[in-house]
């Protein structure tokens, strides 16, 4: 079989902490059959601290808040991010890893889900 027959397309997708890869072959058998094959390959990206400078997005912990995920400004020691449920200090944030919980002022928990 030559692969000049071969039909093939690619799909990328990123997540906070993973990239999935699909690729999807499409081989003919005969003039009008073909086997489908799909091949996924997914990265576990690393889980770096927060440092100063980094823009991370602080997610609700209620499905209502999901909707309004507040994206921050670059991080800076004794700078804080201003949410409807209260103050977050930058430093709380600054070494923290990916899904960590932050408190607001308030007392609500924040999970941070990535880095920009």
């Amino acid at each position: 079989m030559s692969a000049q027959y071969l039909n093939y397309s690619s799909r990328t997708t990123m997540y906070a902490d993973a990239a999935s890869i699909q690729i999807f072959i499409r081989l003919p058998v005969s003039l009008l059959h073909y086997h489908f094959i799909k091949v996924e390959v997914i990265y576990i990206l690393t889980h770096n601290e927060r440092k100063e400078n980094d823009i991370v997005i602080l997610n609700k912990k209620t499905a209502q808040d999901r909707t309004n995920p507040k994206l921050t400004k670059p991080l800076k020691s004794g700078d804080f991010v201003q949410t409807h449920h209260g103050k977050i200090s930058h430093d709380d944030i600054i070494g923290s890893n990916n899904r960590d919980i932050v408190r607001s002022s308030a007392g609500k928990n924040c999970p941070i889900l990535c880095q920009n």
